[in-house]
């Protein structure tokens, strides 16, 4: 995944994906991004580093891998490992709410904290099972949007504006 800066949201607060039941971090799933070099990651009520952890995104083109699960929160830049962060146990996470791809689904099914990158896969695994597998793909219209391999649905924009679709 490569982050985007787009005209002032790089200077803002956003959300690469996830959600939560409501204003608080009840039951929580995120990760966002702060402008000023800064990342954050919740699972259930877990604060992860329990603060807001200094990172930058690089933007020249490298392709940075987030993983959240119950028991860490990584980012690897080209496939090194940039920092790691373990809970130290299991987190208990139950949400009715869906997660949100480029955003956080605020728990009213709102987006916010939108934001722009340039996704190359979106894995999501229960237990150890990968149950979702978003890649980006093209019809033959030329509409951009995310295939889903494992249930081969082809999902197009939810939000606002369209996917971007690089020229061939």
């Amino acid at each position: 995944m490569e982050h985007i800066p787009v005209g002032s949201l790089y200077s803002t607060w956003m959300a690469f994906f996830g959600c939560r039941d409501g204003s608080n971090n009840t039951n929580a799933f995120y990760v966002t991004s702060g402008g000023s070099g800064y990342v954050s990651a919740f699972v259930g009520t877990y604060h992860f580093n329990n603060s807001n952890i200094s990172y930058t995104f690089d933007t020249s083109g490298v392709t940075e891998t987030i993983i959240l699960s119950a028991t860490e929160f990584t980012i690897l830049r080209d496939g090194s490992q940039q920092f790691s962060y373990s809970n130290g146990n299991t987190v208990s996470l139950s949400s009715a709410k869906s997660i949100f791809i480029f955003g956080r689904n605020a728990g009213t099914g709102t987006l916010t904290y939108g934001g722009a990158v340039k996704l190359t896969s979106f894995k999501i695994y229960e237990n150890d099972v990968l149950v979702r597998n978003f890649v980006p793909a093209v019809t033959q219209n030329g509409i951009g949007g995310l295939l889903e391999t494992i249930d081969s649905i082809f999902y197009m924009n939810s939000g606002t504006g369209s996917f971007v679709v690089p020229s061939s």
